[in-house]
């Protein structure tokens, strides 16, 4: 669908009035009718904002119908629409507390560091799994470096 006629009206007294007779200059032979379509439908389906950018950011010289389209692309994307953070409940709160400390209890009943504890885990997955990834090794073997341990005990993956 074409730039509304009016808008393109508009846009031609706006790029006169920047380039005074110079604008139209470019067309002396063109019917001013087929060009405001022409310019109708290359600026066809073009944001408001984008336009109005362009009219705020124009050339020194006047420009053609693809040059001022080329230009309103240049138009920063609107923001994005925020939402409001959502806020958490007294009882989310609580649950997810409840919940950390559920998952540390193992650690502190066992009396190992979180290295430690962190080790085991990747090391129970592997095991139940048949294979350790690549991230997964990286990562056992950081917290071996940490707790000073020289190599994976016997029987990890």
């Amino acid at each position: 669908m074409p730039l509304p006629s009016h808008w393109v009206d508009q846009l031609f007294g706006r790029l006169t009035l920047r380039y005074g007779a110079a604008f139209l200059r470019q067309w002396p032979d063109v019917d001013i009718d087929a060009l405001k379509a022409d310019w109708a439908d290359v600026l066809d389906n073009m944001p408001p904002d984008a336009i109005a950018y362009a009219l705020r950011y124009l050339p020194p010289a006047p420009m053609n119908a693809l040059q001022f389209r080329d230009l309103c692309r240049r138009s920063p994307p609107a923001p994005a629409p925020r939402l409001e953070a959502p806020v958490a409940s007294p009882s989310q709160v609580a649950a997810a507390l409840k919940a950390a400390m559920a998952a540390l209890a193992p650690t502190a009943a066992a009396n190992m560091s979180h290295a430690e504890c962190c080790v085991r885990n990747i090391e129970r997955i592997a095991s139940a799994r048949g294979y350790m990834s690549g991230a997964q090794r990286i990562q056992a073997e950081a917290c071996r470096r940490v707790l000073g341990w020289d190599r994976a005990p016997e029987g990890a993956a």
